[in-house]
């Protein structure tokens, strides 16, 4: 999904190592707090939580909403919670989250992945754990929930509804465009489908 927000061109993209006063394209202004962004607004910014709190610290919404009054989240929920873990369970085990390119794909599909029983466990009990934090901290919030599957089937009413949500204005031809321009490729290979019997038969 980030992909395809970017392919929009209308959020400023966060490169590697790049400060968040970088990033949010601020001149002659250091953004050292969120009281600056309260003095000094931003629009249309995308973040990862993992980003923001890199930067800000781990605060809760509350004390968020005090300088970005109009922040929205958007919560990623996999319906299949089975998969989910075993896909990230394979990420980690190879240190490898994200493919766009099909040469690289294919190298990550041959190189073999050892099943390990803790492990995996380890990975399902991390994504449930993941989605009760995130329950518990957007519960009284405005947010967006986002099915993955939807996304997968349905891109472009997936963002068009992100959009309509948060407000945005983005022409349908951009949006098509965007989707059209994704290169991240869907990571999926032979240990995929034995780690997904194990772990139903672990749980």
């Amino acid at each position: 999904m980030c992909q395809i927000l970017n392919n929009t061109q209308l959020f400023p993209v966060m490169k590697n190592n790049e400060t968040f006063n970088e990033w949010f394209g601020v001149k002659n202004r250091m953004h050292s707090g969120l009281e600056d962004f309260k003095e000094t607004p931003v629009s249309y910014c995308k973040v990862h939580r993992s980003q923001f709190v890199s930067f800000f610290g781990d605060i809760d919404d509350a004390f968020i909403r005090t300088y970005l009054p109009d922040v929205r989240y958007v919560v990623i929920r996999r319906k299949d919670v089975i998969s989910q873990a075993v896909s990230f369970y394979l990420a980690k085990k190879s240190s490898t989250f994200t493919i766009v390119d099909a040469n690289q794909l294919k190298l990550w599909q041959e190189n073999p992945v050892e099943i390990n029983d803790d492990e995996l466990l380890s990975a399902y009990d991390e994504i449930k754990d993941c989605y009760g934090k995130w329950d518990k901290y957007i519960c009284n919030t405005p947010h967006i929930d986002i099915d993955y599957e939807d996304l997968i089937n349905d891109s472009r009413q997936t963002i068009e509804h992100i959009f309509n949500q948060t407000g945005i204005d983005c022409d349908d031809r951009i949006i098509k465009k965007a989707i059209q321009n994704v290169t991240v490729k869907k990571m999926c290979k032979t240990e995929t489908e034995i780690a997904k019997r194990r772990l139903l038969e672990l749980l």
